[in-house]
């Protein structure tokens, strides 16, 4: 999750000082909670639903006092081709078959943005394999602007988008 564009001061921290809240697992489902206290000025948490083979769901709860512009990225490989599509976003393999579906369920709009191998006016869409070795690679981002709420993506694979995602949550 990226606030407003910016960085958060991590290389000064303690590595443990965000991260796991809770795991469990029950009914096929593998369930992590988490959260990450750099993201200041915004209290954040999220839920990662996992079901092995199928979907990924996350569930992202955002508190702030003012309206930021909130960004989720997703990296795909540098072998797989990720393209619009009525549901969202789809990955293609290298023979053009669909092997997953990202869609969006959020409460507040989202504008879903693109790149591959784009160097200006930052870089984005690429991976590192090694040290100074950088491949372009599909890297999608879920921007929406808000000052609290539940964003909800999720990763389908082949083209099996669940037709409903539902989520409550309660206080901040």
């Amino acid at each position: 999750l990226i606030v407003d564009d910016q960085s958060f001061p991590w290389r000064d921290r303690d590595a443990y000082g965000s991260g796991l809240l809770s795991a469990g697992e029950d009914g096929g489902w593998y369930v992590i909670l988490g959260r990450n206290p750099l993201l200041e000025p915004v209290d954040h948490r999220r839920v990662l639903l996992y079901r092995p083979g199928e979907l990924v769901l996350v569930v992202d709860r955002v508190w702030a006092e003012d309206e930021h512009v909130v960004d989720r990225r997703l990296h795909f490989g540098p072998e797989l081709v990720a393209e619009r599509s009525e549901d969202g976003v789809v990955a293609r393999d290298d023979q053009g078959e669909v092997i997953a579906t990202l869609f969006d369920a959020s409460e507040v709009s989202v504008e879903i943005g693109l790149a591959r191998g784009v160097e200006e006016p930052r870089m984005d869409g690429w991976t590192f394999p090694s040290d100074l070795t950088k491949v372009p690679s599909d890297a999608v981002t879920l921007r929406s602007k808000m000052a609290g709420g539940v964003l909800v993506h999720g990763l389908a694979l082949r083209a099996n988008v669940p037709e409903r995602v539902t989520v409550r949550a309660e206080g901040r």
